[in-house]
């Protein structure tokens, strides 16, 4: 499974990545890119 957190899950991505999930996180990002982003590498938003 691939994710894409929001700006408020800074610390759950980081404990997501130390167990080896693949999860992506920009602290300052707008929710439309993040939502084009999910859909073009279908990731799950957290």
């Amino acid at each position: 499974m691939k994710f894409i957190a929001d700006s408020m899950l800074g610390r759950l991505a980081k404990w997501l990545r130390l167990l080896g999930s693949d999860t992506l996180y920009e602290p300052h990002i707008e929710d439309s890119v993040l939502l084009r982003i999910a859909r073009e590498q279908d990731r799950i938003i957290l």
